[in-house]
């Protein structure tokens, strides 16, 4: 068992083997751990355009991503707030119902989310109300790897609204937070 001093000199600030910041958010990552472990707190505003997509309307705002090697999750939780964008806030039913992930890849056309649309943080699913959600998200699994080895794979907050009848586009703005635990376990 490492002593207290052993593990603090494993978790220390370090972003330089850390992950590489979205650029479709406000967001601010602050990457602790060396080059082992990390703990990542992203704090974050951005607009989510949402298309017809199926019997949804889906979109997602891009965080960051994921550093060369196979990518161990430990685990990640979050706080969002999600609300329509003023543009557009006629087009989003005030009561509609909502799935929140996180994940590698975007959503697909149904109107849940699951496998790599939701391989970091598990499906959430909440109800607008008054047009509004305030909702926290936790990943409910025991760890897994992303193969990260060949590409640059995205860290994704996906977002679903269900309808019976799609708008073609409409918007919302997600703002909240969200720390994850993670492994870079080599790119062999």
């Amino acid at each position: 068992m490492p002593s207290r001093g052993e593990l603090l000199s494993i978790i220390e600030e370090d972003g330089a083997h850390g992950i590489t910041k979205g650029t479709s958010a406000q967001a601010s990552t602050l990457t602790l751990g060396g080059s082992i472990m990390h703990r990542d707190y992203f704090q974050f505003t951005g607009t989510v355009t949402l298309t017809a997509n199926g019997t949804a309307n889906s979109g997602a705002l891009t965080l960051g991503t994921w550093p060369g090697g196979n990518i161990m999750l430990l685990g990640g939780v979050g706080s969002l707030t999600i609300t329509p964008a003023s543009t557009n806030a006629s087009t989003v039913s005030t009561t509609a119902a909502l799935v929140v992930s996180l994940g590698t890849a975007l959503p697909g056309t149904v109107s849940t989310l699951t496998g790599t649309a939701a391989n970091i943080i598990q499906s959430t699913a909440a109800t607008l109300v008054a047009g509004t959600k305030s909702l926290t998200l936790a990943s409910t699994v025991s760890p897994s790897v992303i193969d990260n080895t060949t590409d640059s794979k995205a860290i994704l907050l996906n977002l679903n609204l269900a309808s019976t009848n799609p708008a073609s586009t409409t918007a919302v703005v997600v703002s909240g937070f969200l720390y994850g635990a993670w492994v870079n376990l080599g790119d062999f």
